[in-house]
Protein backbone atom coordinates (compact mmCIF):
# COMPACT_ATOMS: atom_id res chain seq x y z
CA UNK A 1 0.00 0.00 0.00
CA UNK A 2 1.27 3.18 -0.61
CA UNK A 3 2.56 5.32 2.19
CA UNK A 4 0.34 8.29 0.37
CA UNK A 5 -3.62 7.47 1.19
CA UNK A 6 -5.03 9.54 -1.70
CA UNK A 7 -1.65 9.00 -4.57
CA UNK A 8 -2.42 10.40 -7.63
CA UNK A 9 0.14 8.01 -9.42
CA UNK A 10 -1.19 4.86 -8.21
CA UNK A 11 -4.25 2.87 -9.06
CA UNK A 12 -6.50 3.68 -5.52
CA UNK A 13 -6.10 1.34 -2.66
CA UNK A 14 -2.87 0.29 -4.16
CA UNK A 15 0.81 0.94 -4.14
CA UNK A 16 0.74 -0.06 -8.10
CA UNK A 17 1.45 2.69 -10.25
CA UNK A 18 -0.85 3.89 -13.09
CA UNK A 19 0.28 2.42 -16.14
CA UNK A 20 -0.46 2.19 -19.94
CA UNK A 21 -1.15 -1.76 -19.45
CA UNK A 22 -3.27 -1.25 -17.05
CA UNK A 23 -1.90 -3.83 -14.86
CA UNK A 24 -3.14 -4.14 -11.35
CA UNK A 25 -0.40 -6.31 -9.70
CA UNK A 26 2.96 -5.23 -8.72
CA UNK A 27 4.37 -8.61 -10.50
CA UNK A 28 2.26 -8.01 -13.86
CA UNK A 29 3.62 -4.18 -14.23
CA UNK A 30 7.13 -5.47 -13.35
CA UNK A 31 6.89 -8.06 -16.61
CA UNK A 32 5.04 -4.75 -18.59
CA UNK A 33 8.07 -2.57 -17.55
CA UNK A 34 10.92 -4.79 -17.51
CA UNK A 35 10.02 -5.97 -21.19
CA UNK A 36 9.09 -1.79 -22.41
CA UNK A 37 12.47 -0.51 -20.69
CA UNK A 38 14.27 -3.37 -22.35
CA UNK A 39 12.74 -2.98 -25.76
CA UNK A 40 13.06 1.50 -25.58
CA UNK A 41 17.05 0.70 -24.38
CA UNK A 42 17.63 -0.90 -27.05
CA UNK A 43 16.04 2.04 -29.43
CA UNK A 44 18.59 4.90 -27.33
CA UNK A 45 21.28 2.99 -28.86
CA UNK A 46 20.59 3.63 -32.11
CA UNK A 47 19.00 7.23 -31.74
CA UNK A 48 20.50 8.61 -28.68
CA UNK A 49 19.52 11.92 -27.37
CA UNK A 50 22.29 14.88 -27.62
CA UNK A 51 22.98 18.23 -26.21
CA UNK A 52 24.05 18.94 -22.55
CA UNK A 53 23.77 16.82 -19.51
CA UNK A 54 20.47 19.10 -17.89
CA UNK A 55 17.09 18.70 -16.78
CA UNK A 56 15.72 18.56 -20.08
CA UNK A 57 17.88 16.03 -21.23
CA UNK A 58 17.07 13.85 -18.50
CA UNK A 59 13.24 14.37 -19.12
CA UNK A 60 13.56 13.26 -22.60
CA UNK A 61 15.68 10.34 -21.42
CA UNK A 62 13.04 9.32 -18.84
CA UNK A 63 10.22 9.73 -21.19
CA UNK A 64 11.48 7.64 -23.83
CA UNK A 65 12.03 4.91 -21.29
CA UNK A 66 9.37 4.47 -19.30
CA UNK A 67 6.89 6.49 -21.92
CA UNK A 68 5.53 3.03 -23.25
CA UNK A 69 4.93 2.40 -19.32
CA UNK A 70 3.50 5.20 -17.75
CA UNK A 71 1.53 8.20 -19.27
CA UNK A 72 3.76 10.90 -16.78
CA UNK A 73 6.95 9.77 -17.77
CA UNK A 74 9.18 12.56 -18.57
CA UNK A 75 7.58 15.40 -16.77
CA UNK A 76 8.14 17.04 -13.46
CA UNK A 77 5.81 15.57 -10.14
Amino acid sequence: MSPFPNDPYCYPGTDVLINRGDYRTQAELNKFEADAVLLASAGLKSHSIAGPLDTRRLQETHRRIFGNVYPWAGELR
